[in-house]
């Protein structure tokens, strides 16, 4: 186990490893060093936590999309209409 132990000084191995810990853990670690720092009861520090983690992932949802109906799967997967040329706008120029 002690092979395993960081050799270095401890501020070199948290600079060395803090990169590689998930970004919600570290979120989780900060929210409650805050609520400790902060004198809060555990129970308090832990729903400090839980809140902290509910932003997260609040921030990490898709935004929302404002269509107005969902698409059956057949419009969905079928291929684009053509546009007729009289539609289109501007001359069309070829290239050889």
């Amino acid at each position: 186990m002690r092979a395993r132990a960081c050799a270095l000084e401890s501020n070199d191995c948290f600079r060395r490893f803090w990169p590689l810990v998930p970004q919600l853990l570290k979120i989780s670690i900060r929210a409650g060093m805050e609520a400790s720092a902060a004198g809060l009861s555990k129970p308090e520090i832990a729903a400090a936590i839980v809140r902290a983690q509910a932003r997260w992932h609040a921030t990490q949802a898709p935004p929302q999309t404002t269509s107005p109906a969902p698409q059956s799967v057949e419009a969905a997967v079928a291929p684009p209409r053509r546009v007729a040329a009289s539609a289109r706008s501007g001359p069309r120029i070829r290239m050889l």
